[in-house]
């Protein structure tokens, strides 16, 4: 569910620069802590026990992956009388975060990433990008009550500002349009027992797309409360990445994400993508190996996809050439248009012309001679049987 409100602020992006800048750095009573310029990731947590010089920074990080060793880890800051906890990765797929303090506490999740699409549709086609966030907000005991104070968690999808604004990184993201950006404010609670309350949000934004293009999405995720637990790390919880994408369209991204379903390798998918009754390797001939993409192979005439001699007619079963994919032609002297031996036959059918077929030919159109079989020279021997007698008969007499 999307709306207006502007929250807690705005931060969060996503996109892709080339090769990030490493940073994990913490406060120190000096200056802010900036996003190194150039980075397309930057968590950053803000809390009442870091100091004021600093603008309450307390840590931040450029670096994409699980935490530790990437992100922020746990840390936890204190002063006297206040104390905050943060936590904070970036996948592909999803933002995990965690706030928890006394005093007010803010982690600042932004990252882009940039994504191919895939696929075999054709032109422009519609998509959709959902960030949706899950979690638990925890009320904090300070005897005698539990409080659960000044809470809320904002998501949005739109550009990453690379710059370096050390002090305006609610807006490290600006969204694509601000109705979009979700927004849940969890009310105040003071109570003698402990208050927890789900954590349900999420933003998304339709774009048009076709395959081979290639583009850009940022993604913040803010929560931030002022006496309590934002808890989005949980089985099930954190602030999941999806789309909504035609049949047969995916995407991958430079973070190294994979969105949608690929298609298996047309050589291990269980089909018969080439019609010769052959499925997949090492059944069909066509398949170099389980991962070959084709199940056509450009060096068998009979199994390459081609109408290779000009009949109309492609590959095998369909060309009559072709009594095997493996065949070494499409046009076999049985099958070629020509009375080859001459003796006044032309191929299996009679050929193009209508002509009387070649009586070695019926029926074996695949066959690569028209003349008849035999013992090759059979006939001439038996033309010299009585000459090669009488000489035989000479020499036992001259014997």
């Amino acid at each position: 569910m999307a709306n207006g409100g502007r929250g807690i602020g705005r931060g969060i992006a996503m996109g892709l620069a080339g090769a990030m800048a490493a940073l994990l750095s913490q406060a120190s009573g000096a200056a802010p802590i900036a996003m190194p310029a150039g980075s397309t990731v930057w968590m950053h947590f803000e809390a009442s026990p870091c100091p004021d010089a600093d603008g309450d920074d307390c840590i931040g990080s450029n670096l994409p992956g699980l935490a530790p060793p990437n992100g922020i880890p746990t840390s936890t800051f204190t002063e006297p009388g206040k104390s905050s906890t943060g936590y904070a990765e970036i996948l592909p797929d999803q933002v995990r975060t965690q706030v928890s303090g006394n005093f007010t506490s803010t982690m600042r999740a932004s990252f882009q990433d940039t994504y191919t699409v895939h696929g075999n549709a054709v032109g422009s086609f519609p998509i959709t990008v959902v960030l949706s966030a899950a979690g638990t907000a925890s009320s904090m005991v300070t005897t005698p009550n539990h409080y659960l104070l000044q809470g809320g968690v904002e998501v949005e999808i739109g550009t990453f500002d690379p710059t370096d604004l050390p002090m305006s990184e609610q807006f490290r993201v600006t969204p694509f349009n601000a109705s979009e950006t979700g927004v849940q404010s969890l009310f105040s609670n003071t109570t003698g027992a402990p208050v927890q309350v789900p954590v349900a949000v999420s933003s998304s934004h339709a774009l048009t797309v076709a395959v081979g293009d290639v583009f850009d999405l940022a993604y913040g995720v803010n929560p931030g409360v002022g006496k309590g637990t934002i808890d989005m790390t949980g089985a099930g919880a954190g602030a999941s990445i999806s789309f909504v994408l035609p049949e047969g369209v995916w995407l991958t991204s430079a973070l190294g994400g994979v969105f949608g379903t690929e298609p298996a390798p047309a050589c291990s998918d269980d089909l018969d993508n080439d019609g010769d009754a052959l499925v997949d390797f090492p059944a069909d001939p066509g398949c170099a190996d389980a991962a070959d993409l084709d199940e056509h192979d450009p060096t068998l005439p009979c199994d390459d996809g081609a109408d290779n001699d000009g009949d109309g007619l492609i590959d095998f079963p369909a060309d009559p050439g072709c009594p095997t994919p493996t065949s070494a032609l499409e046009n076999p002297a049985c099958n070629d248009g020509l009375d080859n031996d001459q003796d006044g036959g032309t191929d299996w059918d009679g050929g193009p012309f209508g002509l009387a077929p070649d009586g070695q030919c019926v029926g074996k159109p695949g066959r690569d001679i028209e003349r008849a079989g035999g013992c090759g020279l059979g006939a001439e021997l038996a033309l010299l049987m009585p000459s090669l007698l009488w000489m035989c008969r000479r020499r036992v007499a001259v014997i």
